[in-house]
Order: C-alpha cells, then structure tokens, then sequence
C-alpha cells in the first residue's frame, strides 16, 4: 500500500516533455535497485495502483530498462546531454537509491546531482513546483485505488495536496471524477484501468512499490 517514487516535474522544462519523462523511466533498472540496494523488499510497479487493489491493470507493462530507447527520446525531444538535479531529504537510506538512480542515467548522457534538503524545506520548494525530480513515497489512507490517483494525478491537487508532479491531463481529471461518482466497482475499476494506463503513457514518475518500514522511505508524498 505505499508507493516509493522519482517524482517529476510535468510543468518545468525540459520534463514538460512526455518524450524527457519516458526516457526516465526507461533509462532507471528499477527492477535491479528493488533487487540490489532494498534486497527485494520491495515490489516493481506497473503503474499508479498496487497489484493487491481491485482495479489494478494487469496487462499494463512495467517500463523496462532500455538505453537504446532512452537515448533516442531525449535525442528527439532535443535535450541529448539533460543536466537534472535529484532532491531528496536528508537519508542514507534514500541516497542509496538516487545513487543508484544517479549512475544509470549517467549511462544514457543524463548528468543528474543529488541534493539533500530538510524535510520541511524540501516539502514547501516541492509543492511551489521548483525541483526537477524528487525521491519520495506516498502512504495509502485507505486501501482504495482512488486514493493513489485523486491525490497524486488530479490536477486540483497540485502541491501540497500530493500532485507534487505538477501532472495534468483534462482527460484523467473527468476520469477520476466520474470514478468517484460511480456506485457500480466494475464500472469503477474498468475507469481506474483506463486512467492507469493513460498516466503509465505519460510518465509523470518512476514508481516503486514497497511494504511499510522498507528502507528506501525518504518520506510521504
């Protein structure tokens, strides 16, 4: 029920990009950091909603590392040689993972410095959209797939509200709405599928799945 992710930037440039954001996602082995730096604590995600949730989308594909592929979207969106920065609270146990980050973005020409703030300051240049990418974790209310995408994907939540993504899409907005408004689970989870998939697409974070106590919690989203 907690998800632990690379936050980025959907509102500042070059991570505007779809093509920039996608090139994350492949260009990190989240996979390879699940099974070496947290000792397979933790859980590969698909996508915004925990496989234990109804309404998870099963078909949905886990970006896998791929330089080739990441190299040819950051070329195509102009940005060859991006120069990006990681925040992050104070941690060990967090730094372990943006290293890991840190040196497999290095792999595809992406230069990525990793800067430590306190949480309270971090949480605050966050929420007023400043940083390029951020590694923090988000902590299910309640075990509903609504409550991994209201928060963290609807564009009225921006900030402090859990959008620290700055992500907006019309189409996943009137998503979630008719979600909520829907009494009817299949209908619901048909919706939440359709919004996974689209947010996947779009690539607002690289995401983790991982139990409580997990050592890679940097904090909540």
């Amino acid at each position: 029920m907690n998800a632990y992710y690379l936050g980025i930037n959907c509102q500042k440039k070059p991570f505007d990009d779809v093509r920039v954001r996608q090139a994350l996602n492949y260009a990190i082995d989240k996979k390879a950091i699940i099974e070496t730096v947290l000792q397979n604590q933790g859980v590969l995600s698909h996508g915004p909603i925990p496989s234990t949730l109804p309404g998870y989308n099963c078909k949905l594909p886990a970006y896998e590392r791929n330089t080739q592929k990441a190299k040819e979207l950051l070329k195509d969106a102009g940005c060859p040689n991006l120069t990006m920065k990681i925040y992050q609270k104070p941690s060990r146990e967090a730094l372990n993972i943006t290293e890991g980050i840190q040196s497999q973005l290095s792999d595809v020409g992406i230069t990525a410095k990793i800067v430590q703030v306190e949480w309270s300051a971090l949480k605050e240049m966050i929420n007023q959209g400043k940083c390029d990418t951020f590694y923090m974790a988000w902590l299910a209310d309640y075990p509903d797939a609504e409550n991994f995408l209201a928060p963290l994907f609807h564009s009225a939540n921006f900030g402090a509200g859990g959008n620290r993504a700055q992500y907006k899409n019309e189409k996943v907005d009137k998503l979630i709405e008719t979600a909520q408004a829907t009494t009817d689970e299949k209908k619901r989870n048909k919706i939440y599928q359709q919004i996974e998939t689209i947010i996947h697409d779009d690539a607002p974070m690289g995401l983790f799945m991982a139990p409580k106590g997990v050592c890679c919690a940097s904090g909540l989203g």
